[in-house]
This record gives structure tokens, C-alpha cells and sequence, in this order.
């Protein structure tokens, strides 16, 4: 009696459909957290709103042994309500964290807003960041 060997495309497998499914999503699944924990956080987050509750100011910094890299971002709700963000210059030199505890007092216009935080090395520090300066859009 001889059995003939089944064509090319009809051997069978050793790995069901079911099986096949499962791994891929566990391999989707394990990539998408190793990127979600390898990007780190940053080390302060602060979102300071303005008394209309028109204008935001985003404030975050990222630090290691070298320096921090801090970016301050003006959210402005639009009368179609859509929001128009911009980046504003913020140039602070260190590499300790400077926004984990901001009082933020804003002018009566709202056309800038005056941080105080306290430095790790130092006393209290003021920082004006004035809204018609904040124009990079990336």
C-alpha cells in the first residue's frame, strides 16, 4: 500500500488559525508596551488655566545628568471653540526639574502670565512669559 505525499499547498501544519491569532496578538500587544514604558514621562507636568478659562498654558521638562529640556505650550480656545496651540520660548538653564510647585499670577488682559517656582539651588524665581511671543507652531 503507498500513500501519495499531499501537494505543496495542502500540507498540513502543526499551528491552528486560533493559535496563530493568539501569538500575533500577544506579540502586537507586548511590542506596543515596551514602547509605551521605554518613552520616558516627563519629570514635572503643569497646566496653569487663565481666569477665562480661555487660555492655557502647558508646562512640562524633561531631565537627565546633563540638562532639562523644558517647553512651555499656550492652548487658546477659539470662538469656534476649536484650540489653537503654540509653542512659547522658554530658556532656563540646569538639570533639576524647576515646575514642580508653579503659583501662576496672569495679567488682567491675559496677554501674559507670570510664574513663580523655586529653584533647587536657590530661592524663589519669577519668569514672565509673555502670549505674544508664544508663535512657534512646531
Amino acid at each position: 500500500m503507498t500513500t501519495q505525499a499531499p501537494e505543496p499547498g495542502d500540507q498540513p501544519t502543526a499551528i491552528t488559525l486560533p493559535v496563530f491569532i493568539a501569538a500575533a496578538a500577544v506579540l502586537i500587544i507586548g511590542a506596543f508596551a515596551l514602547i509605551w514604558f521605554a518613552i520616558p514621562g516627563p519629570d514635572t507636568r503643569q497646566v496653569l488655566t487663565a481666569p477665562s478659562g480661555d487660555k492655557f498654558i502647558e508646562l512640562g521638562e524633561l531631565c537627565n545628568d546633563d540638562d532639562c529640556a523644558r517647553v512651555a505650550v499656550l492652548d487658546v480656545v477659539q470662538p469656534d471653540q476649536s484650540h489653537l496651540r503654540t509653542y512659547c520660548p522658554l530658556d532656563r538653564p540646569g538639570n533639576a526639574p524647576l515646575f514642580a510647585g508653579v503659583v501662576a499670577v496672569w495679567a488682567l488682559a491675559e496677554d501674559s502670565v507670570t510664574l513663580q517656582f523655586t529653584s533647587p539651588e536657590g530661592p524663589p524665581e519669577l519668569l514672565t512669559i509673555v502670549l505674544a511671543e508664544c508663535t512657534r507652531t512646531q
